[in-house]
Protein backbone atom coordinates (compact mmCIF):
# COMPACT_ATOMS: atom_id res chain seq x y z
CA UNK A 1 0.00 0.00 0.00
CA UNK A 2 1.14 3.51 -0.77
CA UNK A 3 1.09 6.19 1.95
CA UNK A 4 -1.67 8.16 0.21
CA UNK A 5 -3.89 5.04 0.08
CA UNK A 6 -3.31 4.44 3.76
CA UNK A 7 -4.09 8.06 4.67
CA UNK A 8 -7.28 8.05 2.61
CA UNK A 9 -8.56 4.75 4.00
CA UNK A 10 -7.81 5.68 7.62
CA UNK A 11 -9.75 8.91 7.22
CA UNK A 12 -12.58 6.95 5.59
CA UNK A 13 -13.01 4.84 8.78
CA UNK A 14 -14.69 1.47 9.14
CA UNK A 15 -13.29 -1.60 7.42
CA UNK A 16 -10.85 0.38 5.28
CA UNK A 17 -9.37 1.97 8.39
CA UNK A 18 -9.00 -1.41 10.07
CA UNK A 19 -7.22 -2.88 7.02
CA UNK A 20 -4.78 0.04 6.84
CA UNK A 21 -4.14 -0.04 10.59
CA UNK A 22 -3.35 -3.74 10.41
CA UNK A 23 -1.07 -3.07 7.43
CA UNK A 24 0.87 -0.39 9.34
CA UNK A 25 1.10 -2.60 12.43
CA UNK A 26 2.36 -5.70 10.62
CA UNK A 27 4.62 -4.04 8.05
CA UNK A 28 6.85 -2.04 10.41
CA UNK A 29 7.44 -4.46 13.29
CA UNK A 30 11.17 -4.59 12.48
CA UNK A 31 11.48 -1.18 14.11
CA UNK A 32 10.88 -2.79 17.49
CA UNK A 33 14.10 -4.82 17.33
CA UNK A 34 16.22 -1.82 16.27
CA UNK A 35 14.93 0.43 19.03
CA UNK A 36 14.85 -2.32 21.65
CA UNK A 37 18.52 -3.08 20.97
CA UNK A 38 19.50 0.59 20.85
CA UNK A 39 17.73 1.55 24.09
CA UNK A 40 17.98 -1.77 25.98
CA UNK A 41 14.25 -2.18 26.52
CA UNK A 42 12.48 -5.39 27.47
CA UNK A 43 10.41 -7.13 24.81
CA UNK A 44 7.22 -6.26 26.73
CA UNK A 45 8.18 -2.59 26.93
CA UNK A 46 8.90 -2.28 23.22
CA UNK A 47 5.71 -4.14 22.28
CA UNK A 48 3.67 -1.70 24.40
CA UNK A 49 5.50 1.29 22.94
CA UNK A 50 4.98 -0.04 19.40
CA UNK A 51 1.24 -0.53 19.93
CA UNK A 52 1.03 2.99 21.40
CA UNK A 53 3.03 4.46 18.52
CA UNK A 54 0.88 2.79 15.86
CA UNK A 55 -2.26 4.05 17.63
CA UNK A 56 -0.84 7.57 17.72
CA UNK A 57 0.05 7.46 14.01
CA UNK A 58 -3.46 6.30 13.14
CA UNK A 59 -5.03 8.95 15.38
CA UNK A 60 -2.79 11.68 13.93
CA UNK A 61 -3.63 10.66 10.36
CA UNK A 62 -7.33 10.57 11.20
CA UNK A 63 -7.30 14.01 12.85
CA UNK A 64 -5.07 15.60 10.18
CA UNK A 65 -2.17 16.13 12.60
CA UNK A 66 -0.01 14.06 10.26
CA UNK A 67 0.71 16.40 7.35
CA UNK A 68 2.40 13.89 5.06
CA UNK A 69 5.71 15.75 5.16
CA UNK A 70 7.49 12.44 5.72
CA UNK A 71 6.76 8.80 4.99
CA UNK A 72 4.42 7.07 7.42
CA UNK A 73 7.21 4.63 8.30
CA UNK A 74 9.57 7.50 9.22
CA UNK A 75 6.84 9.16 11.25
CA UNK A 76 6.09 5.90 13.08
CA UNK A 77 9.79 5.34 13.81
CA UNK A 78 10.15 8.85 15.23
CA UNK A 79 7.10 8.42 17.48
CA UNK A 80 8.21 4.95 18.62
CA UNK A 81 11.71 6.16 19.39
CA UNK A 82 10.48 9.23 21.29
CA UNK A 83 7.93 7.21 23.29
CA UNK A 84 10.63 4.68 24.16
CA UNK A 85 13.01 7.40 25.33
CA UNK A 86 10.16 8.95 27.35
CA UNK A 87 9.50 5.57 28.94
CA UNK A 88 13.14 5.28 29.97
CA UNK A 89 13.17 8.81 31.35
CA UNK A 90 9.91 8.24 33.16
CA UNK A 91 11.00 4.96 34.71
CA UNK A 92 14.25 6.43 36.02
CA UNK A 93 13.09 9.86 37.19
CA UNK A 94 9.37 9.63 38.01
CA UNK A 95 8.87 6.29 39.69
CA UNK A 96 6.07 7.55 41.94
CA UNK A 97 4.24 9.85 39.51
CA UNK A 98 0.85 8.68 38.22
CA UNK A 99 0.62 8.22 34.46
CA UNK A 100 -2.79 9.77 34.07
CA UNK A 101 -3.92 12.89 35.87
CA UNK A 102 -7.52 13.95 35.37
CA UNK A 103 -9.39 16.43 37.52
CA UNK A 104 -11.64 14.74 40.10
CA UNK A 105 -13.63 17.92 40.62
CA UNK A 106 -14.90 18.19 37.05
CA UNK A 107 -17.72 16.05 35.68
CA UNK A 108 -16.76 14.91 32.19
CA UNK A 109 -19.31 13.41 29.80
CA UNK A 110 -18.60 9.72 29.15
CA UNK A 111 -17.65 10.17 25.47
CA UNK A 112 -15.33 13.11 26.15
CA UNK A 113 -13.85 11.18 29.06
CA UNK A 114 -13.03 8.15 26.89
CA UNK A 115 -11.47 10.37 24.24
CA UNK A 116 -9.29 12.03 26.89
CA UNK A 117 -8.20 8.68 28.24
CA UNK A 118 -7.35 7.47 24.73
CA UNK A 119 -5.30 10.63 24.13
CA UNK A 120 -3.34 10.43 27.38
CA UNK A 121 -0.32 8.39 28.27
CA UNK A 122 -2.46 5.71 29.87
CA UNK A 123 -0.62 2.43 29.50
CA UNK A 124 -2.04 0.29 26.70
CA UNK A 125 -2.31 -2.72 29.00
CA UNK A 126 -4.35 -0.74 31.53
CA UNK A 127 -6.73 0.48 28.84
CA UNK A 128 -7.02 -3.02 27.38
CA UNK A 129 -7.80 -4.35 30.85
CA UNK A 130 -10.59 -1.82 31.35
CA UNK A 131 -12.15 -2.60 27.96
CA UNK A 132 -11.90 -6.36 28.52
CA UNK A 133 -13.56 -6.03 31.95
CA UNK A 134 -16.65 -4.64 30.27
CA UNK A 135 -17.17 -7.85 28.33
CA UNK A 136 -19.21 -8.28 25.17
CA UNK A 137 -20.92 -6.53 23.53
CA UNK A 138 -19.63 -3.35 25.21
CA UNK A 139 -15.97 -4.01 24.55
CA UNK A 140 -16.70 -4.73 20.87
CA UNK A 141 -18.89 -1.64 20.50
CA UNK A 142 -16.33 0.67 22.16
CA UNK A 143 -13.47 -0.66 20.01
CA UNK A 144 -15.55 -0.46 16.83
CA UNK A 145 -16.60 3.10 17.64
CA UNK A 146 -13.55 4.64 19.34
CA UNK A 147 -10.71 2.97 17.49
CA UNK A 148 -12.00 1.74 14.14
CA UNK A 149 -14.49 4.54 13.56
CA UNK A 150 -17.36 2.38 12.38
CA UNK A 151 -20.69 4.11 11.81
CA UNK A 152 -23.62 3.17 14.06
CA UNK A 153 -25.25 1.12 11.29
CA UNK A 154 -22.04 -0.89 10.91
CA UNK A 155 -21.73 -1.31 14.68
CA UNK A 156 -25.32 -2.56 14.86
CA UNK A 157 -24.65 -5.08 12.12
CA UNK A 158 -21.32 -6.25 13.58
CA UNK A 159 -22.82 -6.73 17.05
CA UNK A 160 -26.17 -8.27 16.19
CA UNK A 161 -28.25 -5.22 17.11
CA UNK A 162 -31.47 -4.37 15.26
CA UNK A 163 -30.54 -0.93 13.97
CA UNK A 164 -28.36 2.17 14.41
CA UNK A 165 -30.62 3.59 17.14
CA UNK A 166 -30.24 0.42 19.23
CA UNK A 167 -26.47 0.58 18.68
CA UNK A 168 -26.42 4.23 19.76
CA UNK A 169 -28.36 3.43 22.96
CA UNK A 170 -26.09 0.48 23.70
CA UNK A 171 -23.01 2.63 23.10
CA UNK A 172 -24.34 5.19 25.57
CA UNK A 173 -24.85 2.47 28.18
CA UNK A 174 -21.36 1.12 27.49
CA UNK A 175 -19.82 4.59 27.80
CA UNK A 176 -21.42 4.94 31.23
CA UNK A 177 -19.84 1.58 32.10
CA UNK A 178 -16.43 2.83 30.91
CA UNK A 179 -16.82 5.96 33.00
CA UNK A 180 -17.66 3.89 36.09
CA UNK A 181 -14.67 1.58 35.54
CA UNK A 182 -12.34 4.54 35.04
CA UNK A 183 -13.64 6.13 38.20
CA UNK A 184 -13.27 2.90 40.20
CA UNK A 185 -9.63 2.63 39.02
CA UNK A 186 -8.92 6.24 40.03
CA UNK A 187 -8.42 7.62 36.51
CA UNK A 188 -11.30 10.12 36.74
Amino acid sequence: MQDQEIIFSIRESGGAKRKSAQYIFSTHQGMMHMIRTKLHLSSEQIKDMYADAVSIVIWNIETNKFKGESKISSYLYRILYNKSVDLLRHSTTHKNVAYLELSENRQIPAEENLERVLETRLDVEQLKSIIIQMGPPCNNIIIDWAFWGYKMTEIAERNGLENADKAKKKKYTCMKKVQALLKSKGFV
